[in-house]
């Protein structure tokens, strides 16, 4: 998936979730490489697979939300993103990679970034796949996003 392969990648995962294998991780993954190719209805069908084992988290809103997001769906990406919000003001755990996944999924690209440093500073530990996950390609693109990488991957955008 992250050198390229995510046809390769995706077929794998979705010959064994078909097969009726059920695992959770094998479903969440085609969600999300579906959402690194830029196709949210897919992300949804995959996710929706293992509904009734997420959807009381924040996991289900940050995927919910980001495949609406890439699917043009903005009203239904921000109530995803304010349910995000409500579960971290009750004091649930909720990285803030999560919100900038849904604020790129929106197109906030300023926001996105500022969630991003708010993750490297957190030492979230999915942090460095930002660097390589094709969904956040357009990230790594945005100006402002040169300081992180700077930073933290201690390389220049010419460099990349």
């Amino acid at each position: 998936y992250f050198a390229g392969q995510s046809g390769v990648a995706l077929s794998i995962l979705e010959t064994a979730t078909t097969r009726k294998l059920d695992f959770a991780t094998g479903w969440m993954l085609t969600c999300w490489f579906h959402l690194g190719l830029g196709n949210g209805d897919a992300a949804l069908d995959a996710i929706g697979n293992i509904r009734h084992q997420l959807e009381a988290s924040a996991l289900w809103d940050v995927f919910t939300g980001t495949a609406h997001g890439v699917a043009g769906r903005a009203e239904e990406a921000r109530a995803a993103l304010d349910s995000l919000r409500t579960r971290r003001a009750r004091g649930e755990t909720v990285p803030p990679q999560f919100e900038g996944m849904l604020l790129l999924a929106l197109g906030d690209f300023p926001g996105a970034t500022e969630c991003v440093r708010q993750s490297a500073e957190e030492r979230y530990g999915e942090f460095p796949t930002i660097e390589a996950d094709p969904y956040w390609a357009p990230l790594r693109s945005w100006p402002d996003y040169e300081a992180i990488r700077r930073q933290y991957f201690g390389k220049r955008m010419t460099d990349a």
